[in-house]
């Protein structure tokens, strides 16, 4: 398993649904309830992920918001942590370069992929958080090589990104983003470590230049890392933490 793989198993946001809404309860992928009665009306996709077996560590799917039309997005080795864009037309996850390294993906539709090529031998650039116009992402940085460069980096998402460093983490810690602020001028983050041999870190609002980090949880503790990472709320009034224990045996994570 990689870093990524080892300290963000926990941060992977496994259940994602964009612009759903139901006229009852959620009913398994048949699409229909286990009554026998027609699936609730529901609208929207869900991304997700599903791990273990001939899906690797994380492979990554979408589906209509009832189950049906299930698709398998990438083809590659991995795919952890998926997020939409604000728009919906675009999904970004993980993805293995030939050296070994972790970068982003960015997929639009089934297997078309465009990772973003990393800008020198070292530095690892997972994903990931879209600004709200879509035309920045925020990367988890890391180097195994020279630690001193982890932190949260920044790029458009295009194939040779210009990229720019937003954070700095401590020695022995990992700045993870989180989320943008709703009018964009914010960034959530998680530091992060595992330097007790279980993963627990702290959540920060900063400027979406970096500037001005603002410590918003109890050090080490309050934002142990759960199978959903903390996300803002649509109106940006609170933060959203969740917990539940994810599978490896090749069943969904949501």
């Amino acid at each position: 398993m990689t870093r990524l793989g080892k300290l963000a198993a926990g941060l992977v946001l496994v259940a994602v649904v964009a612009a759903c809404t139901a006229n009852g309860e959620p009913t398994p992928s048949g699409g229909s309830s286990s009554t026998g009665q027609p699936a609730a009306r529901l609208h929207g996709t869900i991304l997700f992920t599903r791990a273990g077996g001939p899906f690797g560590e994380s492979t990554v799917f979408t589906a209509h918001a009832d189950g049906t039309n299930e698709q398998q997005i990438n083809q590659l080795p991995d795919g952890c942590c998926p997020r939409f864009s604000p728009d919906g037309t675009r999904i970004l996850a993980s993805a293995t370069t030939a050296d070994g390294r972790i970068t982003t993906a960015i997929y639009q539709g089934a297997g078309a992929s465009h990772p973003l090529e990393l800008p020198d031998g070292t530095i690892n650039l997972g994903p990931g958080a879209w600004s709200r116009d879509a035309r920045e992402l925020a990367f988890e940085g890391w180097d195994d090589q020279d630690p001193g460069r982890n932190g949260i980096y920044t790029a458009p998402p295009v194939d040779q990104p210009a990229v720019r460093r937003l954070t700095t983490a401590p020695a022995g810690y990992h700045d993870i983003p989180m989320d943008y602020s709703p009018d964009g001028t914010q960034l959530l983050f998680l530091r992060a470590t595992t330097a007790d041999g279980s993963p627990h870190g702290t959540l920060y609002l900063t400027a979406a230049d970096g500037s001005a980090p603002r410590q918003v949880t109890p050090a080490r503790g309050a934002a142990r890392p759960g199978p959903a990472p903390p996300r803002r709320a649509p109106r940006g009034r609170r933060r959203r933490r969740r917990g539940r224990r994810g599978r490896r045996d090749g069943r969904d994570r949501r």
